[in-house]
């Protein structure tokens, strides 16, 4: 985790949360952890809770084992305790902050099970006079793990006009810009 707050707040929603009715619940699997790897109990409920939310071509495939050195591997992936305990269905009883963490690792923890999506990357060029000018897009086909877990990628990717091959664009506006290259993009105290 990003920051020493984040990391208390994981840590209580590891210890547990006051939930009325149920006591106090740990949300989450053990924390201090990075593997990849869910029990097949995790993965069968997942599995279950996203036919019956998404339906079964949403259902993708678990992370196969990754082994190496600096992989600590005695505990499972950071996930839900439970799928039954939707961000949402208990968001009275979190904090502000234990809400926003556990809703990622909530939609992470499904969108990793879902089925990858299918984008179609499509390129314009547009010839004027000599000048060319390139229009990039995709067209996603299929939103797949995108459905759940769409609202954290930080791409704007924009779908192109349909054009036909020697067809007159009329009056097009121009913007011109300038871009660089930019490292991945990390969970921070702010993006939370």
């Amino acid at each position: 985790f990003a920051t020493s707050k984040t990391m208390r707040v994981a840590q209580q929603l590891y210890e547990g949360v006051d939930i009325k009715g149920k006591g106090t619940v740990g949300l989450i699997s053990y924390l201090r952890t990075d593997s990849t790897r869910i029990s097949e109990e995790a993965a069968k409920s997942a599995k279950e809770y996203i036919v019956s939310n998404f339906g079964e071509n949403y259902v993708g495939e678990a992370a196969s084992n990754k082994t190496g050195k600096k992989i600590q591997d005695a505990h499972e992936a950071i996930r839900p305790s439970s799928l039954a305990y939707h961000p949402d269905k208990i968001k009275q009883y979190l904090t502000n902050d234990e809400y926003k963490l556990y809703s990622m690792i909530y939609d992470r923890a499904v969108s990793s099970l879902m089925s990858k999506s299918k984008v179609l990357d499509e390129k314009i060029i547009i010839d004027n006079n000599g000048y060319a000018f390139e229009l990039n897009g995709e067209k996603i086909l299929f939103d797949g793990y995108l459905k759940v877990f769409n609202k954290y990628e930080t791409e704007d990717a924009k779908a192109l006009p349909d054009l036909l091959l020697g067809e007159t664009i009329k009056n097009p506006t121009l913007e011109k810009e300038q871009k660089f290259t930019k490292p991945p993009v990390r969970f921070t105290e702010a993006s939370l």
